[in-house]
């Protein structure tokens, strides 16, 4: 997948494995929910690999995040 905010790359990653975990053959709405609000635990994780500048980006994308739900 090309084209996306490194962001919504993680969140893909992250929807992607709670739909193999729960053994469903799609990705569906609800798992990309949880990938998007589970954005932070790339953040704080040791073992991503990221780069400073990729976790620079992915910090702005996560404040991003929660403004929005802020307003909710």
């Amino acid at each position: 997948m090309t084209g996306m905010s490194v962001g919504a790359s993680w969140a893909w990653k992250l929807a992607a494995g709670e739909a193999g975990a729960a053994k469903h053959q799609y990705i569906e709405k609800e798992h990309m929910m949880t990938g998007v609000l589970s954005l932070e635990k790339v953040l704080v994780g040791e073992n991503t690999g990221i780069t400073a500048d990729v976790r620079e980006l992915l910090q702005a994308e996560c404040s991003s995040v929660e403004d929005v739900l802020r307003a909710f």
